[in-house]
């Protein structure tokens, strides 16, 4: 399998989104002066990387000649990787060497006019040109006769890679693909550089895996009675990883009014498309439920999950074997999976949202507790679990298994989204 590596990556949103799809290596700029005012966000963004996508390595992508600032740049940030965007970097090669040994890996990028390479390099990015972005094929003809010449199995190849152009590459002796104009963001809204779709449709071509994060905290932006909607920005700006809406036809509360839910959703993609959005619909069958979906015309969107909500009152309205053909989970009541009420371990899927008894059951988590361990002894597998209803970090801390938990809460994160967010993280940190 070729691995692949996406460049220019600008904040924690895009992070999410390339680590989830499984992408190997993400590279960081730090080149330009609007580079390094962007230092938090990229020390954000690495932070993320290693608590939740492990497998993901953060790459500076840099044109600095002078060792000590480089090395000032390495130890700040703690880079995993570092790629050097200029000729005649064998020296520089030599002395990150001494210094870091192998546990920094070093990317050499070289040009089909540099045959310099470093024996001390772990990877070689062959491009058009040190300038990189260019968006420029090198041309095949040139690469296979490049590629001879040097005889490196180590080989990146950068240079106007796109997904209309990839599978021409596939065959040749690389181990993968470095891609920054092929992922570029056409659209001028705040955040975004990248486009998440196709970042999505790359990841599918090379065959990785998409990975399920554990131990999220997921806002809602919009509860059932319709409110929290004008708390988003604080949403946003404590970078929560993800916003959750519910929304409903009357089968459960009020009927929610899809004309400002759209809006919701247009205001969170135009801030940035690689928010990550949980959809739970609640529905009383399966007409209802399309017309939902119709309605807010979300289809094939890369960052945004739907959930379906099956109880006791709808479990045999739909066509199942249908829904499961297509990308929907499924949301389950607490109380539902204890009585037993019908069979409800075939709308357990890899990623699944379970709802708490109401806050005035006292025994509500332990109910869960129960339910959490009959699931893991059915499936043998480390199937994710996002909580939903009322959750806060009292409830979070009665909960026996949180290795494959994550949650999503309203009250309790509005009252201080930053604080709240980062008290419920801390926790899961804590026990990992």
């Amino acid at each position: 399998m070729k691995i692949v590596k996406f460049c220019n990556i600008k904040n924690v949103y895009e992070t999410r989104t390339a680590a989830r799809l499984g992408a190997d290596y993400l590279g960081f700029h730090l080149i330009s002066e609007s580079d390094f005012k962007r230092i938090s966000e990229i020390k954000i963004s690495i932070r993320e990387l290693k608590k939740t996508y492990p497998k993901t390595k953060s790459v500076l992508v840099t044109k600095e000649t002078n060792i000590k600032k480089l090395k000032s740049i390495l130890d700040e940030m703690e880079f995993e990787v570092v790629q050097l965007h200029y000729p005649d970097s064998t020296n520089i090669i030599a002395q990150i060497r001494s210094l870091y040994g192998s546990r920094l890996k070093i990317i050499q990028v070289i040009t089909t006019n540099n045959t310099v390479l470093s024996p001390l390099a772990d990877i070689y990015l062959l491009d058009k040109s040190f300038l990189g972005g260019t968006g420029e094929e090198i041309g095949l003809e040139k690469i296979e006769k490049y590629l001879k010449i040097i005889n490196k199995p180590n080989v990146l190849l950068a240079g106007g890679i796109t997904i209309d152009n990839i599978d021409k590459y596939l065959n040749l002796r690389i181990i993968g693909f470095d891609i920054q104009t092929g992922i570029k963001s056409a659209y001028t809204n705040i955040k975004d550089n990248t486009d998440p779709t196709k970042i999505a449709k790359i990841t599918k071509i090379l065959h990785k895996a998409v990975i399920i994060p554990q131990n999220q905290v997921g806002y809602v932006i919009q509860d059932i009675n319709q409110q929290n909607n004008d708390s988003l920005d604080n949403a946003l700006h404590a970078k929560v990883d993800f916003l959750h809406i519910d929304i409903s036809d009357g089968f459960i509360n009020q009927p929610t009014d899809l004309v400002i839910t759209k809006q919701i959703i247009n205001s969170i993609q135009e801030y940035s498309l690689h928010t990550r959005l949980q959809l739970h619909i609640f529905a009383k069958d399966e007409e209802a439920y399309r017309k939902i979906i119709k309605s807010l015309q979300t289809f094939e969107c890369t960052n945004i999950q739907v959930f379906l909500h099956i109880n006791r009152d709808n479990f045999d309205k739909f066509d199942f074997a249908q829904l499961k053909k297509r990308n929907i989970y499924f949301g389950l009541d607490v109380k539902d999976l204890i009585d037993e009420q019908f069979n409800w371990e075939q709308f357990i899927r890899k990623e699944s949202l379970i709802c708490l008894q109401s806050t005035e059951h006292s025994d509500r988590i332990n109910n869960f507790n129960r339910i959490h361990k009959i699931i893991k002894y059915i499936f043998k597998t480390n199937l994710s679990i996002t909580l939903d209803r009322g959750v806060d970090l009292k409830s979070l801390t009665e909960v026996d298994d949180i290795s494959n938990i994550s949650l999503v809460s309203g009250s309790y994160l509005k009252q201080n989204i930053i604080q709240k967010y980062n008290l419920l993280k801390m926790y899961f940190y804590v026990k990992k």
